[in-house]
């Protein structure tokens, strides 16, 4: 004899609304792995070559621009960074003499962090870029030297 399930029973009902708060749950805990996974700024953007444009400086980190992007003032000593696909990049570095040099080195990407470490070719940490904002005409930095 098939015993037939009352909708009316109390039993029933919390466990139906157990079940259905464990799927809004769980599907809240999914959407937020989802928007944790995908990456925060989109890295297309970081491959040329950025001039630092302290005329802009935010209180938030220092303003990079495109080299393209404007006519920068003329300037005694002006910080760049040039990136490509590679992981190779060329950063305009200021000598004790007030002299320019360009330096070869790597960069890697850590997304967790949303930072951009550099280092020599062998392998000296030289920078910590943390990446404010980063869009087609604008990468925003807080830089640490390492």
């Amino acid at each position: 004899m098939k015993q037939k399930i009352n909708p009316g029973n109390k039993i029933v009902k919390n466990a139906i609304k157990l079940f259905l708060l464990f799927l809004s749950l769980s599907s809240l805990s999914c959407s937020d792995a989802i928007e944790e996974s995908s990456p925060k700024f989109n890295l297309n953007f970081i491959y040329t070559t950025w001039f630092h444009s302290y005329e802009e400086q935010a209180l938030d980190g220092e303003i990079y621009r495109p080299y393209w992007f404007k006519d920068f003032t003329p300037s005694r000593y002006r910080r760049t960074f040039k990136f490509t696909t590679d992981g190779k990049c060329k950063v305009l570095m200021l000598a004790p003499t007030d002299a320019h040099y360009e330096l070869s080195c790597n960069w890697q990407y850590d997304e967790l962090e949303s930072a951009i470490y550099i280092s020599s070719e062998s392998g000296k940490g030289i920078y910590r870029l943390k990446i404010i904002e980063l869009t087609g005409e604008l990468l925003k930095l807080q830089t640490e030297s390492l």
